[in-house]
């Protein structure tokens, strides 16, 4: 018994000591939501939270995660980031919104026939001095 006591203090200790001495680097998904009604420009919504102040990059492909988007003439990318300190002060909450020209999609190579889906990925990349620190 004495022994998990301090492993757990130990733990303890160890998160407060890097909570305060090593940056937040993380990149947490929460959600996509998508909204497919003519005429609209926000037809996928992606929700990450990231650490607070991060430089970051976002990079869309095909579902290998490395193969450029091909056959659509129009693919925007907004990206909102918001922050509340009182909610989380460690994490900003970076949203991608995409507007697709649902047209096209059958035509681009995100597009599986076979399946009748819509595939592909989203990198998103933390960065420092315009190096790579962490990608997702």
């Amino acid at each position: 018994m004495l022994y998990l006591f301090y492993t757990a203090a130990l733990v303890a200790i160890s998160a407060l000591q890097t909570t305060a001495s090593i940056p937040n680097w993380d990149i947490i998904y929460q959600s996509l939501n998508t909204n497919f009604v003519q005429g609209a420009t926000d037809d996928i919504t992606i929700t990450y939270l990231i650490g607070t102040y991060r430089d970051y990059n976002i990079e869309l492909y095909t579902n290998d995660c490395e193969t450029a988007i091909t056959g659509m003439s129009s693919l925007n990318v907004i990206e909102n980031i918001s922050r509340d300190y009182e909610l989380d002060p460690l994490h900003d909450q970076l949203e991608l919104i995409i507007d697709i020209d649902i047209a096209e999609i059958v035509s681009s190579n995100i597009w599986d026939d076979i399946n009748k889906t819509l595939e592909f990925c989203s990198v998103v990349q933390l960065l420092s001095g315009g190096d790579i620190i962490k990608d997702e």
